[in-house]
């Protein structure tokens, strides 16, 4: 996932080069994004997610159709609620109005980088 750029050969396209939204493991190690119907969250470790048995780059949840598994993983929403008219309502109506990203701060090194970022050092 890291190395690669499915936009490489097309020189009309923007982070052809792998330097868009890569760039931002510079300082997270999880992002992930709430938008429209779905939630995303990208594990470049191949950590924490499964697909058929295979441990993968990320994950994506669908907040209409998958209402069992997006319930169990309530806790994953918090950071959003409260932010840019993001509420329980916006989950309950399966949808957010918008995009949101979160980049949750590395705060120990890491197999990407080494850079460890205190609240001090972002402010």
């Amino acid at each position: 996932m890291l190395q690669d750029s499915i936009k490489e050969n097309d020189p009309m396209k923007v982070g052809r080069f792998v330097l868009g939204f890569k760039s931002v493991l510079h300082m997270t190690d999880l992002p992930s994004l709430l938008s429209g119907n779905r939630h995303f969250i990208i594990d470049p470790h191949e950590k924490y997610f499964r697909v058929k048995g295979n441990l993968t780059s990320g994950y994506t949840w669908n907040l209409a159709t998958q209402k069992r598994e997006v319930s169990r993983l309530e806790h994953q929403f918090d950071p959003y609620r409260g932010l840019f008219n993001c509420s329980q309502k916006c989950f309950d109506k399966d949808s957010f109005d918008g995009t949101m990203f979160r980049f949750p701060i590395r705060q120990k090194a890491s197999p990407l980088s080494d850079h460890v970022y205190t609240h001090k050092k972002v402010m």
